[in-house]
């Protein structure tokens, strides 16, 4: 369990020792603004609003619909909320595909995550933000970013501010400045992360067997059948 604490402070001990912390940019990496590194215009996206989807047209089954607390849960939750194949096909403007990064733009303002590759492609809902990076810039490394960044968190704070609810919109969010260090570098931490990413799931994994194997020993104990 205490491996398990460790492996997060591994990751920020690598990004910092790689990047160093992006509020003080020891390093002098570049700085640019989100809109530069994704996709065209609709790079960054918000989900559909109004009259586009409305609750109504929610299914048990079909595409997939995804929301505030998938995200908050990085997609290790299903959803229960589904479109049907045809209301899917006029909101293809809002998809998520694997590797988008997907931001909530309310709630929990700013947290982010990235839409899995082995999940089929799905629909966000109009509180989250779907950001698509262009080749400049590498998923995972913009990812932890901004999720860890507490020059980011200051950012998208002022942001969201003076509003009755605190939240974020497209234009917000496409002047938010980053660090764009040279990408081979920032794919050199991904390489590393994805390297600690199955370190913690073995460990996780023996975690499970030897929680399993004490439940059985305390049974037993209990029965007197040790």
């Amino acid at each position: 369990r205490a491996a398990m604490t460790m492996f997060g402070y591994l990751a920020r001990s690598i990004f910092v020792d790689l990047f160093g912390d992006p509020a003080t940019n020891p390093k002098g990496w570049d700085r640019a603004e989100l809109s530069s590194l994704v996709e065209g215009q609709g790079g960054i996206k918000c989900g559909p609003f109004g009259t586009q989807l409305g609750k109504h047209e929610y299914r048990s089954c079909g595409v997939p619909l995804w929301g505030i607390r998938q995200v908050n849960r990085q997609f290790t939750i299903g959803t229960n909320e589904y479109l049907s194949e045809e209301k899917a096909a006029t909101l293809t403007d809002y998809n998520l595909c694997g590797g988008d990064i997907v931001m909530t733009r309310k709630g929990t303002v700013g947290n982010c995550a990235v839409y899995p590759k082995h999940l089929p492609i799905g629909v966000m809902h109009s509180d989250l933000l779907r950001i698509r990076l262009n080749p400049l810039a590498d998923t995972t490394f913009m990812t932890f970013q901004l999720r860890h960044s507490r020059e980011i968190t200051h950012q998208l704070s002022v942001m969201s501010s003076g509003a009755v609810m605190p939240g974020i919109n497209v234009s917000k969010l496409k002047s938010l400045r980053v660090l764009i260090p040279p990408l081979a570098l920032q794919q050199q931490f991904s390489d590393w992360l994805a390297a600690c990413d199955i370190l913690s799931d073995q460990n996780r994994s023996a975690l499970g067997l030897l929680d399993d194997l004490f439940a059985s020993l305390q049974h037993r104990a209990f029965q007197g059948t040790l």
